[in-house]
């Protein structure tokens, strides 16, 4: 009895502190992010989050801009934007705590939709650089990579 007990308080004092959307959807959204080729670094609002292909678990209440990076390839920039789901925020909390219950969801980001909701990110690969070098008798093409181009911009300064 007092086990049963236990847990009704338990209950009462959960579902006071919660409404619906904070309890149904949480205040964060699993994305899962990934890349072609795979192994690419995911940072999310300057933080490296790990390489592709991976899950990103992000907060509701706020955007978010993701970047793919893989060396030799252009970075791509997804940003993430926040969408008010009504059907969570409102219609939920009519039926239990009313414009608290409202507030609460919108505080804490239970009432946002994260869109979009996969990341897949397709890499271009940067072109390989060129240079001419030539003397009175030869003239040789160069190919350089976006690494060797930075060494030579460095070696320089």
């Amino acid at each position: 009895m007092r086990q049963l007990l236990r847990l009704g308080v338990l209950f009462i004092l959960f579902v006071s502190v919660s409404n619906c959307a904070t309890i149904v959807r949480g205040t964060s959204q699993d994305l899962r992010a990934e890349s072609t080729p795979s192994g690419a670094r995911v940072i999310v609002n300057g933080e490296d989050k790990g390489a592709t292909p991976t899950t990103l678990t992000l907060k509701r209440n706020r955007t978010h801009q993701v970047i793919f990076r893989l060396e030799g390839y252009d970075d791509i920039t997804i940003n993430i934007d926040r969408h008010f789901k009504a059907g969570a925020a409102i219609v939920g909390n009519i039926f239990s705590w009313g414009l608290i219950g409202i507030v609460v969801d919108v505080a804490n980001g239970s009432a946002y939709q994260l869109t979009p909701e996969e990341l897949n990110a397709s890499l271009n690969q940067m072109p390989a650089m060129s240079r001419m070098e030539f003397d009175d008798e030869h003239i040789q093409v160069v190919f350089l990579t976006p690494e060797q181009v930075s060494d030579e911009i460095r070696a320089k300064m």
